[in-house]
Order: structure tokens, then C-alpha cells, then sequence
């Protein structure tokens, strides 16, 4: 599809833009997590209560990324990115005025997401536009590397940022500054287009004749099928890094009882292990499996299901066992997922590339947002995060089912236009 065109060098300074502007929206997302008791207590809620700000978030997260998903694919990847990061900056920039009672922060918390229903589409858009074929494993390795690398920041910064401020939502408003630098990197990306585009205004390509629309895409099952799969991925993926924190930072025998500062410590194995593993997935899929995602999707929910072994006493007496397995838990979702979203952008036409992307993990995320629902319901009624932990790794085993039964190599859509991508790739 892509022989003949040549991708400038400047697409890397595209996908670092995108990259650290997402970043920016999992540093608030799980910012919370290490000083949620202390969110808990200043707003007079138990910490099973209190866990619901991360469902809240989830929720929009999914609702936001299916309806603004298109936004990138009509109005540009620059548009996308500056408004994804102006909501982002003015969601922390409220929280000391609107986030002093629990309802208040529940709704900034949702609204919140409006920037990644902006951004996170971005990823298909630019593997479509930027890169060959060849590279889309990379490049969503690298963008999908800015979700545990933003959990690592946020979690590492926030209990830092409190013990110096003393108030919790002037240190969240403090990390919106993150966001002021992400605005002025996207807005050095206007009025550039990718290499294809580019012919095409210059009359040196086609342009696009039947082009698949997002109706079409919905009538073809592996666009709800992948979305299942999507689910189970985002329950593993946000469940953990929303829980871990804060379990392993709780009084026994709620949590393990290690304090806010060694939690967000040991957090880092299970979230920076995630930077190497889509790193690792995305070559993966480029360089051994050559465009086939069920088996590095397989190994990732393998990985994954051993999140229940945290439970047991004898693991979180032992700092190395908890160090093992959550690099093994962190590892798994994220090896999987640059293959799952170059899956999307292989079979479907990239002028819908940032749409599917926000259909298949958008409505993937409302996996995360019914788990980390079930989890905080369970924490609130048992006092313990055991149930939460374990249903992370029965989730896991059904990914690992549902993946084995329908992702396809050489699925080809019932539309012209898919026909068209199909046939080019197997030149």
C-alpha cells in the first residue's frame, strides 16, 4: 500500500507530539491513585466510594473516545491535539474550586476524558497517515507507551506534590502544566499533512473513490467482536493501575500496608515495565509475526493472569515475588495492545483510522469502567481489594478464549474500499 511514497523524518516529530500529549492525560488519570485516602478523607467518603472516581473516569474515557473519535479524521491531527489538551489543563486547573465535595469531583473527573476521547484516536490517524505499514507496530508501541509511562509520572509526582503543597487539589491544578507544553508542541504540527495527503492536494495521486464510512464499519462483526476483545484488555490494563496503587499503599488487611510513597515506588514495575512491553509488542508484531496480532494479543493475556497471585500473604511479605509479578501483570496488557491497535489500522481504510480506533478502545473501555465498578463495589462491601485482583486475571483467561477464536490474519471487510487496502497489503 505504501511502495512508492517516501515518509519524511518528520513523522517521528508527529508521533512525539502525539505521544507526550497523551501522556499528559494518564498523568491526571492516575495522579489520585497513591493519595486517594487522603482524597477519601477530605471528602468524607470510604475508600470503596472514593475508588469510584476512577469508574467515573473510565466511563468517560469510553463514552468520550466513540463520540469524538472522528474529530481527527475530519478536522486534522493538530485540531485534535490542542483540543484535547485545553480540556485536559482545564479539568486540574478547576479542581480547587469544583473539587472540594465528592459529586463535584465526580463530574470534573468525567469531563476529563473529553481529552482523551481527542487524543487517543490520534494513534490510528497517525499510523495510517505517517507511517508504512511496515512501522505501525512501532509507532503504536511508542504511543501506547505513554499510557504507564503517564500512570508512572503521576503516580511517582502526586505524593510529592501533596507533602510540599499540602492540598490535593492544588496538586493536581500543578500538573496541568504538562498540558501547556503538549499544546504548544501540537500547535507546531498545523497545516501538516501526511505524505499521502500531500500527493493528492498536488493532483499526484487519486484521491479516494467509495471511501468506507464509520456506518459501514459497524455492519462488519469484527467491529463489535474487537471491541469485546478491547475490554478485556482495558479491565486488565486500568484495574490494575487504578487498584495496584492504592492496595498496595492501604492498611492490611484492606490492602497490603506498604504506605503511599513505597506504593507509588513499587508501582513503577508494573507501569514502566509497559514502556519496554509495547515497545517489545509492537516489534513483535512488525518483525516475527509480520502483521498477524493473535499471537503476541495470546501472550499478553497469558501474562496478565497471574494479577491474582498478589492476594496471598506470602507474596507481599516478599519484595522481589510483588516486584515479579507486577512486572508480569504490567507486562502482559500492554505487550498486546500496539498489535491490537495495528490490527485496526490494517484492516480498516485510513480514512476511518482514528474512528475504529476510538469504536474498538472506547467501547473497550467500558470493560474498565464496569471493573473498576465491580472492584470499588467489592471494596466497599468487603473491605478488601481481593476481589478486584482476581477477577483481573478470570478476565484475562476470557481475552485469551475470545482472541484465539476470532482475530484473523487475512480478514478482509465486506466493502470495496477494505478490499482495495486488503489487496494492497499483500503486494
Amino acid at each position: 500500500m505504501s511502495e512508492g511514497i517516501k515518509y519524511p523524518r518528520y513523522r517521528w516529530f508527529v508521533l512525539f507530539t502525539s505521544c507526550f500529549a497523551l501522556v499528559c492525560m494518564y498523568i491526571h488519570m492516575t495522579s489520585i491513585a497513591p493519595i486517594l485516602g487522603t482524597i477519601a478523607d477530605e471528602l468524607g467518603v470510604g475508600m470503596g466510594q472514593a475508588t469510584q472516581l476512577f469508574t467515573t473516569r473510565m466511563l468517560g474515557e469510553a463514552f468520550w473516545m466513540i463520540a469524538l473519535g472522528f474529530y481527527v479524521d475530519k478536522y486534522g491531527l493538530s485540531n485534535a491535539l490542542i483540543a484535547g489538551s485545553i480540556a485536559g489543563l482545564l479539568s486540574v486547573l478547576c479542581a480547587p474550586f469544583i473539587c472540594n465535595n465528592y459529586v463535584g469531583f465526580l463530574v470534573v473527573r468525567f469531563l476529563q476524558a473529553i481529552g482523551i476521547g481527542f487524543i487517543f484516536p490520534c494513534i490510528g490517524y497517525v499510523a495510517a497517515h505517517w507511517f508504512p505499514e511496515r512501522e505501525h507496530g512501532l509507532a503504536n508501541g511508542l504511543f501506547f507507551g505513554c499510557v504507564p509511562g503517564g500512570c508512572a509520572v503521576g503516580a511517582l509526582l502526586s505524593p510529592f506534590i501533596l507533602n510540599a503543597t499540602g492540598n490535593w487539589t492544588v496538586t493536581l491544578a500543578i500538573l496541568g502544566i504538562f498540558n501547556v507544553i503538549a499544546i504548544i508542541f501540537a500547535y507546531q504540527l498545523a497545516g501538516k499533512q501526511g505524505p499521502v495527503q500531500e500527493l493528492e492536494a498536488a493532483g499526484k495521486a487519486e484521491l479516494i473513490q467509495n471511501p468506507m464510512t464509520y456506518a459501514d464499519a459497524l455492519k462488519c462483526p469484527i467491529t463489535w467482536i474487537g471491541m469485546v476483545i478491547i475490554m478485556t484488555n482495558a479491565w486488565m490494563v486500568f484495574n490494575l493501575t487504578n487498584f495496584v496503587p492504592a492496595f498496595l499503599a492501604e492498611p492490611k488487611p484492606m490492602g497490603a500496608g506498604l504506605g503511599a510513597e513505597t506504593s507509588g515506588i513499587l508501582n513503577l514495575a508494573l507501569t514502566l515495565i509497559g514502556f519496554p512491553a509495547v515497545l517489545l509488542g509492537g516489534w513483535f508484531y512488525d518483525v516475527v509475526m509480520k502483521g498477524r496480532a493473535k499471537l503476541p494479543t495470546a501472550i499478553g493475556f497469558v501474562a496478565t493472569a497471574v494479577t491474582f497471585l498478589l492476594i496471598f500473604g506470602w507474596v507481599q511479605q516478599s519484595m522481589f515475588l510483588l516486584v515479579i509479578i507486577l512486572m508480569f501483570a504490567g507486562f502482559g496488557g500492554m505487550f498486546q495492545t500496539p498489535p491490537m491497535s495495528a490490527y485496526v489500522v490494517k484492516i480498516y481504510p485510513p480514512e476511518i483510522a482514528g474512528s475504529m480506533i476510538g469504536w474498538w478502545f472506547g467501547g473497550g473501555t467500558f470493560g474498565a469502567a464496569i471493573g473498576l465498578f465491580l472492584g470499588s463495589l467489592s471494596i466497599e462491601r468487603t473491605g478488601s481489594f481481593n476481589f478486584s485482583l482476581i477477577m483481573i486475571s478470570v478476565v484475562a483467561c476470557a481475552g485469551l478464549v475470545l482472541t484465539m477464536i476470532f482475530f484473523k490474519h487475512n480478514l478482509v471487510l465486506n466493502h470495496p474500499r477494505a478490499r482495495e487496502i486488503a489487496k494492497a497489503w499483500t503486494r
